[in-house]
């Protein structure tokens, strides 16, 4: 007796090279992710720090860009605005500036490493949030009540801001974060390094970092990184 004869649908033939790929793909990312996370944890703290500041000073000279644009128009595009405050009070404030006020600056105040500095850029941390809140503030007018804010207040938020944040990333990167590769081990750096990629990843969540990169490059007009 003849035995019959096994038929499979072309559909059928071609699903199993398609799953296949899709699970390699999956097991291609999932490694990609844990290489870069133990990377990042691995990394001198402050390269941590001035990669950030590359995205922020970029973002920052389109911010200015925009307030020029502004006092030369007087007309204000609400929701570009909002997606800069969003990334400056989220990504720089309580990402990048968390990383140092939270972490670096207490291990240099015991190290006794330049405390005017330190106290100096906490306070141009603060002068930030005071600018930001203010920029809030005019954007709610906008949107919210139908009140006509002062487009030139809000050119100036704009502008000051930006430049407050030119002159800290200036002054840490020139003048402090050498101070801080001399100053401290290899132990205290790999123990930053941690801390800082512990905050990414526990208290603002996974995709913190990918989303207000993504942010930056859609306020910078590109698709490339930074």
């Amino acid at each position: 007796m003849k035995a019959p004869e096994i038929t499979q649908s072309p559909n059928a033939l071609h699903r199993r090279p398609t799953r296949s790929l899709t699970m390699i793909a999956l097991i291609l990312s999932l490694f990609t992710s844990l290489v870069m996370a133990q990377t990042e944890a691995e990394m001198n703290p402050t390269d941590v720090l001035r990669k950030e500041h590359e995205i922020i000073r970029k973002v920052a000279d389109a911010l200015k860009r925009e307030a020029g644009r502004i006092q030369k128009n007087d007309t204000v595009e609400a929701e570009r605005i909002a997606k800069f405050h969003d990334f400056f009070k989220n990504f720089a404030d309580r990402c990048h500036h968390a990383k140092e006020e939270d972490e670096l600056f207490p291990v240099l105040r015991e190290k006794n490493v330049d405390p005017v500095i330190i106290d100096l850029l906490v306070k141009q941390h603060a002068e930030g949030r005071i600018l930001l809140a203010g920029i809030e503030n005019t954007l709610s007018r906008l949107t919210g009540d139908g009140s006509e804010p002062d487009t030139r207040v809000l050119a100036r938020y704009l502008f000051e801001y930006a430049q407050l944040m030119e002159r800290h990333i200036r002054l840490e990167n020139e003048y402090l974060w050498p101070r801080v590769s001399e100053r401290l081990d290899d132990s205290q750096k790999s123990d930053l390094a941690k801390a800082f990629h512990k905050i990414e990843t526990e208290e603002l969540g996974e995709g913190f970092h990918e989303k207000y990169h993504a942010l930056a490059m859609e306020l910078l007009g590109k698709k490339n990184t930074p």
